[in-house]
Formats: C-alpha cells, structure tokens, sequence
C-alpha cells in the first residue's frame, strides 16, 4: 500500500476500479481515500466487517450502513473506535471475546455487558486492564494460564486464586514475573511438568533461572540438559 501514498484521491481514483474489489478490500479503500465514493455503488454488497473497517475511519458513510449486517466482532471493532455508534448496536449479538476487547479500550459500555457471558481468558483481558471489574468475575471461570496471565499484571488479585489450578510451566511464567508468590508454588509440578522436547525443557529452565536465580535451590537439576545451560 505503500506504493499508492505518492497518489492523490484524484489520480487512485483514476488507477483503481473499487467496484471490482472484494468488499473488505474495497472497505479499506474508501477508509483512507474516501474520495472513492465518487465510483463506488456497491453498498448493498457491503458486509459488517467491511462496514466496520469503512466506519471506524470515515463516520459520513454511516447513512448507508445495514446495522443488521455487523455481528458481535464487527461491532466490538466499530465501537472501539467509534463509540458513538453504540445507539445502532444490537448488544446481544457480542460474545465474551468481543466484550472484553471492547470494554479493555471503552469501559463506559459495561452496564451494557452480560458478564455470563465471558469465559476465564476474557476475564483477564478485562481485569489486566480494569481491575476495578473484578466484583463482575466468576473466579471459578479462570484456568491455569488465564490466572498465570492475571497474576503476573495484577498481583492483588491472588486471595482469588484457586493455586491448585497452576500448572508447572505457568508457574515458572508466573514466578518470573512475580517472585513473591514462592511460598505458594507447588514446585513438584514445576520440576516436573511436560514439554513436547528436552530442548523445550531446557531453554525453559534455563530462561526461569536466569530470571530468578534465587530460586535454584527449589529446582531439580537432574532435569537439566545441555540446552539448559546455554
């Protein structure tokens, strides 16, 4: 695309035939050189990702949108960067994934959101970003990684923790990056936890010592090979 930044609206407008593209590339066209329109009659065909690409950059085409076209990550993605449009959305039409990318950039939507609805990585999109959600959160929803990913940004939530739900490799992530939860760490799982590789097993040890030295008294070094020690 690069390439077509030398073209003013007028000669890209004289290059290209926007009504022969697909329409999410014809979607982006008109975004960032709306001056298309001038050739452009395929409204109808539009679909909600292309409306969301189009809107999020060029509001005065908004007239022509088929809001019932726009499924829950189209209006995720609108919203995010349009959240003026969020009269015309059919709320019931977001899943937890698109609730948490939309309430991680616009949090005012919350009293729209069905909470049931997201599962336990949703959650620590929403509470790594606004915390002050977790009165919203089924705790019990979080695994093993999505609590290794909470934890390691936002520390205070541990007295939510079920720690028996950690598993060995996300402990080591875990204890990278917040080193103070030790006393919690099972470390027979850590010690012992599976990798597809020896190689995969030592760079991972390797990388968690270099990280927190402190630690090496807990570890089994019988599991260290080679790769480890590079």
């Amino acid at each position: 695309m690069a390439c077509l930044e030398i073209l003013g609206d007028r000669d890209l407008a004289d290059t290209i035939d926007i009504t022969k593209l697909p329409v999410q590339l014809a979607a982006y066209f008109l975004s960032e050189y709306p001056k298309l329109v001038e050739k452009y009659d395929k409204w109808n065909e539009m679909d909600g990702s292309a409306w969301s690409i189009l809107l999020a950059k060029q509001l005065q085409f908004a007239d022509k949108c088929d809001w019932n076209k726009l499924n829950g990550c189209d209006w995720s993605d609108l919203l995010k960067e349009q959240p003026q449009f969020a009269d015309k959305c059919d709320w019931s039409k977001l899943n937890g994934s698109n609730w948490s990318w939309l309430l991680w950039k616009q949090p005012q939507f919350a009293d729209k959101c069905d909470w049931d609805k997201l599962c336990g990585d949703d959650w620590f999109i929403v509470l790594e970003y606004h915390p002050e959600f977790a009165d919203k959160c089924d705790w019990d929803k979080l695994n093993s990684s999505d609590w290794c990913c909470l934890l390691s940004a936002q520390p205070q939530f541990a007295g939510r923790c079920d720690w028996n739900k950690i598993t060995g490799v996300d402990w080591g992530y875990l204890l990278e990056a917040q080193p103070q939860f030790i006393n919690k760490c099972d470390w027979n799982k850590l010690n012992n936890c599976n990798f597809r590789s020896s190689l995969d097993r030592g760079v991972f040890l390797g990388k968690f010592l270099a990280a927190q030295p402190q630690f090496a008294e807990k570890c089994d070094w019988s599991k260290f090979d080679s790769t480890a020690w590079v």
